[in-house]
Parts: C-alpha cells; sequence; structure tokens
C-alpha cells in the first residue's frame, strides 16, 4: 500500500532538505510512541542505517531498522530513502522515500512517500489510517520546524 502527504514550507529546498537530521526525527514522533534512536548514519551514506526503539502505548517494544538505499541532490529536488530490513510486526515491508522540492525562490515542498505490505491485504487496510495519521502529523511540525510559507 502506498500514500504520500505533501507539506508546503518556508526556505530554500537544499536547506531544508539539510534540516532532515536525528533531531527533527525525534520531533516528527506522533503522540502514544516512543522512539530511542539506537544508532543513525547520516542519510547520505548509502548502505548505512538508522536503528530505532519503537514503544507503543507504553508496553510494546520492538527494533526498526532501516537502510538507506538512495540519495540524491538535485537542480530541483532532493531525496533519501529509507528501506525497512527489521520492522515492527506486522509490518514485512517497509520503504519511505523523503523529497524536498524546490518551489519557487523560498518555500520548498516536503513529499512524505510511503509503501507498506504486511503481506495481508485487510491488515494493510486496518493499518493505512493509522500510518496516514502519523504521517499526517508531521505537517505542523514541519511547518514549525522550517517555517510557514
Amino acid at each position: 500500500m502506498r500514500f504520500q502527504i505533501l507539506t508546503t514550507v518556508k526556505g530554500d529546498y537544499r536547506k531544508v532538505f539539510a534540516g532532515f537530521d536525528h533531531n527533527l526525527l525525534l520531533k516528527l514522533t506522533p503522540p502514544g510512541a516512543k522512539m530511542e534512536l539506537i544508532h543513525a548514519d547520516p542519510a547520505e551514506k548509502v548502505g548505512g542505517y538508522i536503528q530505532l526503539k519503537v514503544t507503543l502505548l507504553g508496553i510494546i517494544r520492538q527494533n526498526w531498522i532501516n537502510d538507506f538505499s538512495s540519495f540524491e541532490m538535485g537542480p530541483e529536488e532532493c531525496h533519501f530513502v529509507d528501506q525497512g530490513r527489521q520492522m515492527p510486526f506486522p509490518i514485512r515491508l517497509w520503504r519511505h522515500d523523503h523529497r524536498v522540492l524546490k518551489d519557487g525562490l523560498d518555500r520548498a515542498i516536503i513529499n512524505d512517500d510511503v509503501t507498506f505490505k504486511t503481506g495481508f491485504f485487510l491488515l494493510d487496510w486496518f493499518l493505512f489510517p493509522f500510518l496516514w495519521l502519523q504521517f499526517r502529523y508531521r505537517r505542523p511540525i514541519y511547518q514549525e520546524y522550517f517555517g510557514k510559507p
């Protein structure tokens, strides 16, 4: 299953992209969840990885390891991709393409492009609204962090 969430923020797209660091990641944690950063290579290190300990509702604790599989700085957009190596149950496939697109001189569009699968079609549909809301939750945080356009 795939979805995209677009958020317009203030700033040059390259500066916005450079702001995607571990501090921002921890600010993006939704209510009811806790993320502890165990290991984090820079996103530009293709072949590197990020490891989180995720706690949901204070009781469910799981490791989440994503590998950085792509990184590009282009004249109109920048992006990096993290793909799941070890995901929380019941997710079996995870791909998150973080894109920041140029939108004029002092605006950028953040595109969270997420693909996930559990292996069970009905479970994908059940999880979809929760994951969509988790990424939709990021929109005001991005705008506070980078500025509203």
